[in-house]
Order: structure tokens, then sequence, then C-alpha cells
């Protein structure tokens, strides 16, 4: 159920066979839809293609349960990430509503 623990096992699995090299994650207190949501932003290069990568993790409360919603980036070299593909995913993740509730919020 917390958030931070979640996000810290994520990253940790989160492309582990990938050899890329992580930036600390900035972690954002968030609310969505009227639910607790904590946001990950996080950086990486890998460091033989020297690929970079960006990532974007939204995680939030379902219930009894947390779920996440994820976005990553790659470039190669010095190219610039799209800072519009992640407002489009924001704008997803903002607007997303469950279809059924939860088995806990029907108890």
């Amino acid at each position: 159920r917390q958030l931070e623990q979640r996000a810290r096992e994520f990253l940790k699995r989160y492309l582990w066979a990938s050899r890329v090299r992580f930036s600390p994650p900035e972690l954002t207190p968030a609310s969505i839809d009227g639910r607790q949501a904590l946001i990950v932003q996080v950086t990486g290069e890998e460091p033989v293609k020297h690929h970079r990568l960006q990532a974007r993790i939204v995680f939030m409360h379902r219930g009894e349960r947390v779920v996440a919603f994820f976005i990553s980036q790659w470039r190669s070299g010095e190219r610039p990430f799209s800072q519009e593909d992640f407002g489009e995913f924001d704008r997803f993740v903002a607007s997303f509503r469950f279809v059924k509730p939860s088995f806990y919020e029907n108890l």
C-alpha cells in the first residue's frame, strides 16, 4: 500500500537487464481523480551504445492495490526527448477511469 516503497521496488526491477545507469529518481506526491498518487521521473544512460532513457511512472491506489502507469522514451545521441509525448501521457492518466469498482471498493 505504500507508494514510495512500491516505487523503489518497481525501479529495482525496471529494465534490470538493460545495462542502464539511472540517475536518482525524482518523486513527486500528487492527487489524481481524488486518489493519492506518486509521480516518479527518472533518466538514465546505456553506456555501451550511449542511448539515453527518460521515464515517467505514476503510482496510485485503486482500492487496496497500487497500480502503475508508465511511459519511457529512448533516444540515441543528443536527440531531445519529446515533451509532447509526456504531455499526452499525463492527459491520459488524468482522464483514466476504472470501469468497475475494485473488489475492496465494493465491500
